[in-house]
């Protein structure tokens, strides 16, 4: 037997494919993507795995689903279930500093993903970056402020990120824009 189809006013909804994707996500273990959330636990609320319910309730949390371009339905905690009260509209930008491979710093009390933080302690772009890469190979705050020469005690917070551990090429990019090229370290 089909599996029971949504009525077709509640498919052309714009929640109606994001529910869809978030339940594949969920449930699924053949969905390329179940890995990162069916896998790790993350659930749908269980009365949201109708699209009716779910597009109900979300609309009466958070209002009608943005209009225009570049919107998306975000958890507020990544780690968390699709749940109510851990719902938001969001901007692309928002929701793609709300994963798990982003790392922040509390810089003066604000917060920043953490390359823009090292930005706000007076590094230049090509100091942050290389900084955050210091970071991420294992080097503590206070080395990297002291090589850098900022104030540690300007940062009240720090949360680094899981770092993929991709295979990566045995060559370090040397002189980037200075006419210098690749370089093997065989």
């Amino acid at each position: 037997m089909p599996a029971k189809r949504a009525p077709a006013p509640c498919r052309s909804h714009p929640l109606y494919n994001r529910h869809d994707s978030i339940k594949q996500r969920c449930t699924n273990p053949n969905h390329v993507a179940y890995k990162n959330y069916g896998k790790r636990g993350i659930k749908l609320h269980e009365p949201w795995h109708d699209a009716q319910t779910f597009i109900r309730e979300v609309e009466q949390e958070l209002g009608p689903f943005p209009q225009g371009r570049g919107w998306t339905l975000d958890r507020k905690d990544n780690d968390g279930d699709y749940e109510p009260g851990n719902m938001r509209y969001a901007t692309k930008a928002e929701q793609n500093r709300n994963k798990r491979t982003v790392s922040f710093i509390t810089v003066d009390g604000v917060e920043h993903a953490l390359t823009p933080g090292m930005r706000a302690l007076g590094l230049t772009p090509t100091e942050a970056n290389c900084a955050v890469q210091s970071m991420h190979r294992g080097k503590s705050l206070e080395q990297v402020a002291s090589y850098y020469g900022f104030d540690p005690s300007r940062v009240t917070g720090l949360r680094l990120a899981e770092v993929s551990r991709r295979k990566r090429s045995k060559h370090v990019m040397l002189g980037q824009g200075l006419g210098v090229g690749i370089i093997s370290v065989d």
